[in-house]
Parts: C-alpha cells; structure tokens; sequence
C-alpha cells in the first residue's frame, strides 16, 4: 500500500532530465538499423560476407603454393557458401 502522497513536481523534474537521452536512444537505435552499404546489405553482413570470401581465397592461395593439404578446397567452399548471392536481393526485404 503507497503511504503518502506522491510528488508529481519531483517525477516530471526526473522525466524531463531523461528524456533527452531516451530520444536520443532511439534515435540512435533507428539509425543503427538503417545504416546500409549500396548493395542494400547490412554493414555487419557484408563485413562478414568479407571474411568468409577472403578466409575461401587464403585457403586456395595455400592449396596453389602446397602449404596445406587436400582439405583446403573443402574448407574454402564451406566459406564461401555462407554468402549471399550479391544478385539477389537481401532475405530480409
């Protein structure tokens, strides 16, 4: 049971503090969702499209050069599969 009464001044003082950085967090949250390369993929995405092409290539380049053995290309198609389709549009559209 509340004993008392409460003071209003008091909760619109502590609102009005924060609602500045309550705006700004979303905001901020709008802007990480909207932020895209011009292939219209996701940043993260196309960073680790990035790394599982290059962890591909470097697998080849070693199987060439006979610094690793029969898996490479295996592990270099594992990789590579994990990408998108550049000329398909993204799943999540």
């Amino acid at each position: 049971m509340l004993v008392g009464s409460i003071n209003w001044t008091l909760v619109l003082v502590a609102l009005a503090g924060n609602l500045a950085a309550i705006i700004a967090a979303i905001f901020s949250g709008l802007t990480h969702r909207a932020v895209r390369t011009p292939s219209g993929t996701p940043i993260g995405q196309q960073v680790e499209d990035s790394r599982h092409v290059a962890l591909g290539n470097n697998y080849r380049l070693q199987r060439l050069t006979g610094e690793i053995g029969d898996d490479a290309p295996r592990r270099a198609m594992a990789h590579e599969a994990k990408v998108d389709d550049p000329q398909q549009p993204p799943a999540s559209e």
